[in-house]
């Protein structure tokens, strides 16, 4: 069973890449031999923006970096290769060997529940993304609540310079307002049998209130309702491959961490 949560955590958190490659301009993306590689709107060698992710366990380690290589290489840029723990640690030395550090981590979480709706308070509302509006609108608030880890707000909207491709069928896109403010934000990305979370994020003034875990509950809930399974028992499963400022608007018994990325 362990095994199989994390086949499904990997398989969406590969289609996660994919999908990050839909929201930029300029970008192109390559899969080819096992491995997945993106560049981004610009040169900055982020995960979702200049990166690699073997895509096929089989390809030789050497293999995987020196196709990521050659894909960078041609463009002058520099990446970030993409690891999951237990999936990618001959890797570890072969990248490091070529000189690449580590530069984050992030657990991959795992619910069998959407748990208890939060309680809605005062003149708090949500909405689903259904026009470009809204989007923007989230695209706004993840671009002033993420520059608490250290990303700009430029940055930020890069990821997301092709809004509309975030009103496609496989995102369940949620955004919180404060009377007409938006707020809070967060996001599923739905492949296959699992769904993932992403892009929790919440105004540093409007924290503490409940407003991240509303959208995370709604965005939870969508994953379960529009087609994560897991095993032959048909039990749904949900998977989050989260920043730290998502951890938060998690319930701590909703969720395992069954691995994580780097």
């Amino acid at each position: 069973m362990e095994r199989l949560l994390t086949d499904l955590a990997d398989a969406n958190l590969i289609d996660s890449v994919r999908q990050h490659a839909r929201w930029q301009h300029p970008c192109e993306s390559a899969e080819a031999d096992g491995v997945l590689m993106m560049a981004g709107a610009n040169a900055a060698p982020f995960a979702y923006r200049n990166c690699a992710i073997r895509v096929d366990p089989d390809v030789p380690a050497p293999e995987a970096l020196q196709r990521a290589q050659a894909y960078f290489g041609e463009r002058d840029r520099r990446f970030t290769f993409i690891l999951r723990d237990g999936r990618d640690t001959d890797l570890v030395p072969v990248l490091e060997a070529a000189g690449l550090r580590e530069r984050s981590t992030a657990p991959c979480m795992l619910a069998d529940t959407a748990g208890t709706e939060p309680t809605s308070r005062g003149s708090i509302h949500v909405r689903e993304f259904d026009d470009l509006q809204l989007v923007q609108d989230a695209v706004a608030v993840n671009a002033a609540a993420f520059q608490s880890l250290g990303l700009s707000s430029g940055e930020i909207r890069n990821y997301f310079n092709k809004p509309e491709g975030l009103l496609a069928e496989a995102v369940a896109g949620f955004i919180a307002y404060l009377g007409d403010r938006p707020v809070a934000t967060a996001m599923t990305l739905l492949s296959g049998e699992a769904a993932g979370l992403y892009w929790v994020g919440t105004l540093e003034e409007a924290r503490g209130r409940g407003l991240g875990a509303w959208c995370t509950w709604l965005a939870t809930r969508a994953g379960f309702e529009r087609g994560a399974r897991g095993d032959s028992t048909g039990k749904p499963l949900w998977g989050a491959d989260l920043s730290p400022a998502g951890l938060p608007d998690l319930r701590p018994d909703a969720v395992v961490r069954v691995t994580a990325t780097r």
